[in-house]
Order: C-alpha cells, then structure tokens, then sequence
C-alpha cells in the first residue's frame, strides 16, 4: 500500500521536522465561499484533522500542535460553539481508541483555568400560556404569558482569595448623597490566582413576559394590527461573591425594584374609495434600551455569566453607572458633590491594592434610555398599461423626525462621555419609488 512515508525520498525523510504546528483557521470563511453554513466548515476542517493526525503518524513527525480554539472562539454565537464542541466530544470518542493503539499522546495545552471536574451544562427551563379569541367578527385577540428559569449556572472564583483578605472601605455616592462600600484586597494577596469554574445552584436568573396581539379585519377592506410586550429579568447573584466581596453591590435584583418595560406596536392599512390608492401607518411605541450591563448574561462564557473575578469589569451582578478607581484615582469637581462627605484632589481608596475597580452607584436594570416612538406613513397605487403593471409607493419613515437615543457611551460617573448619547435614531427619510412588472 502506498502512504505518504513510501512516497517521500530517503532525503526528505531526514529533513522533516521534528515538530509541527498548525493554525485551524479558515473553516468559515471555506463555508462561506462555497455557500455552505459554517457549521459545515467545521464539520470538513475534522476530517482534515483525521488526515493531517494518521499522515504525521505515517511519515513519523514525533510532535504535531493543532491551535484548535481560542478564548475569542467563545464569543462566537452560541449555536457555532456548541456544534464545535460536539465535534471535539466526537473525534475524541471515535478515534481515541485508533490514537491510542499507534501510540499517540494527546495533551491539552493552553488556558489552564479549573474546572470542577463535576461540572454541569447550564440549561433553561421555558415555559408559556396563551389564549386566543375572536372577539368580534374579524376581530381576533391573543395574550400569551411567558417564563424562563436558567439552571446550573456557572460562577468562576478565585478560590486562592477568601471574604477575610478584604477590607472594607466607605466611600461617597454623588449620585444619592449617601455612601457605597467597596472593598480593598490585602497586598500579600495582591498575586493571588487559582480560578475554577462550577456550577452555583444558588444563582437565580428569570424572564417574565407578557404579550398582546390584536388583529381586525374592517370594512371597506381596512387592516389593523398591533399588540403590546411587557418583560422584566430577575437575577440574584450574591451567591457568587463567596471570594470577593466588591460582588455583593445590588447583587440581589427582587429587592432592586426593577421595572416592568412595556413595548407597543401598532399599523394599519386603509384602500382610499378613489383612483386605487391605499395608504398605511405604523407606530412603534418602544421601552427604553437599559444603560446597564445586564446581571448573569445567559449563554457566555466565563461559567453562563461573563464576568471578570478580579473586580475590575462587570461582575455577576451587573453594572450601572460606576466610579473607575484606579490606584492613583483622586476626587475631581465632578465626582465630589459633597465637601463634607469628599475632598477634592485626596485618593478615592487610598493604598487600593488592585490595579482597578469599579464601584457601583447605581443598581443594574434600573437606568434605562429615553423611549423611542416612531411613526412611518405610506401611500401606494397600482394601475396597468398594456401587459405592464405600475405600482408608485410613497414611503415616509420617522415622519415626525424624532431624536431619540439607543445608545450610549459611557455609564462612569464623572467621565466626558458619561451618559452621553452615542447612537441616535436616523432622521426623516422620505422615498419614492415604483415597482414595475411585465
């Protein structure tokens, strides 16, 4: 039988290297050349590690390195990562036993962050109730109740760190007058590190959502329909603060006061009783997007919650607006309100341990952006010459030219950008068109 060890010269046996290492890269974009899904680039890039693993073996390279996936890989949609990791599970399970029979050693290398070896997949729970009813002739109703638990969620913790290495530190909140608590670790602990990752069956995260729906077939051939949304997400995360207590802030959302949002939606379309035109409408009536950085974001890495242990980004329990503090952080005209409670120009933690961290002043879920309302017009006539058919339209989007914000830059108390609008709504756009078919 030929192999690649047959076909190779005595020479270029002898220069082969002795290690090998190979970036897998490229499987969606070969995808995506080829107008498959990227799935299918992953599933083809397996097979090519079977080849590249047996012809190693085969021309007798001793080392081969495969950079297979990255820390960045995570923030991938969780569908393309989840579809990955099937496929690691299953090449390791059909080939392990032919690796191990030619004597193949195979080693994890990279990030050596624990996991609890007992370790669960996170789920969801979802669950909905709905009715629907013609209330009227043509007239029809729907309401539906919705809710979602998420179970198993994974914490990560620096189990080297305990509540006693901290201390804590009473500092002005310009934004209530009062006073927030953040807590300073001890400098002999400043290094410390030993992250694992386990499931917390303690930490809650629940979606309830209500919907509306209404359609209505009228006379003279009108159309309306329309419906409402109200959501609300719940989360308590203090459960994950057992080894740092600058985690605790606003951790449990049920005492936060958090509101419902409510989303409305309503069009319509009316044919004018003369020369065939038809005109049409919209309202959008929507909630505010939240300036916050949401509690236990379901779904990311980082143990289902995305947050960084050390204190210096958004934890498990969200982030509203925040003090930056640095190690050399002073009071500024715009951060102390107060001069009995604040000095200006005196540190904000004196001999702070941490490179950084970000005191919360605000609970999470409870800033929210203005509301955006938006209305669009339409009108249209369809008429026929010969074989042709001419349908002009008329469309008018945001007529009432709202400036209405979704986006903002920042939510650090006392910085430039500190709520300062950094998406707006587009303006009034106007559009005449016509569709012709023949």
């Amino acid at each position: 039988m030929t192999t690649p060890h047959t076909i190779l010269s005595s020479q270029a046996r002898e220069n082969l290297p002795t290690h090998v290492a190979i970036i897998m890269d490229g499987n969606g974009r070969w995808a995506k050349q080829r107008h498959l899904p990227r799935v299918e680039g992953h599933r083809v890039g397996v097979e090519s590690v079977r080849t590249i693993v047996r012809t190693c073996g085969e021309v007798g390279i001793k080392y081969l390195t495969l950079y297979a996936f990255s820390v960045e890989n995570w923030n991938r949609p969780k569908d393309e990562v989840d579809t990955l990791m099937k496929y690691l599970a299953r090449f390791l399970k059909s080939e392990l036993a032919e690796l191990k029979e030619n004597g193949v050693r195979l080693r994890i290398i990279g990030d050596r962050t624990r996991f609890d070896p007992d370790i669960q997949r996170p789920y969801q729970l979802a669950f909905n109730l709905g009715v629907s009813h013609e209330v009227l002739p043509g007239v029809a109703v729907t309401a539906e109740w919705f809710r979602s638990t998420f179970k198993q969620l994974i914490e990560r913790n620096n189990v080297a760190l305990s509540l006693t290495d901290y201390t804590p530190v009473t500092l002005f909140n310009p934004v209530t007058s009062g006073t927030v608590t953040a807590y300073n670790l001890a400098p002999a602990k400043a290094s410390a590190s030993d992250l694992l990752d386990s499931n917390d069956p303690d930490l809650r995260h629940r979606y309830d959502g209500i919907e509306i729906n209404v359609s209505a077939r009228l006379p003279h051939g009108a159309r309306v329909f329309g419906g409402s949304s109200t959501e609300r997400t719940l989360s308590n995360s203090c459960s994950a603060a057992k080894n740092n207590p600058n985690l605790l802030a606003f951790c449990d959302q049920w005492q936060n006061n958090i509101p419902f949002q409510t989303s409305f939606k309503l069009a319509g379309t009316y044919p004018l009783p003369w020369y065939g035109i038809a005109v049409s409408a919209s309202l959008q009536a929507l909630a505010g997007a939240s300036a916050s950085s949401d509690p236990l974001p379901y779904g990311q890495f980082t143990a289902g919650t995305g947050w960084d242990p050390s204190g210096n980004a958004a934890g498990p329990n969200g982030r509203g607006t925040y003090l930056n503090v640095a190690q050399t952080t002073t009071w500024t005209a715009t951060t102390c309100l107060d001069a009995s409670k604040c000095t200006v120009g005196q540190r904000i933690i004196p001999g702070l341990t941490q490179a950084g961290l970000t005191v919360p002043l605000v609970a999470p879920s409870t800033e929210y952006l203005p509301r955006l309302n938006q209305v669009d017009f339409a009108v249209n006539k369809s008429f026929s010459v010969g074989q042709m058919r001419f349908s002009p339209k008329l469309d008018v989007f945001n007529a009432f030219n709202s400036d209405a914000y979704t986006g903002i830059s920042s939510t650090q108390f006392g910085a430039a950008t500190y709520f300062r609008p950094s998406t707006i709504l587009q303006g009034r756009i106007i559009r005449l068109g016509v569709d012709v078919k023949w």
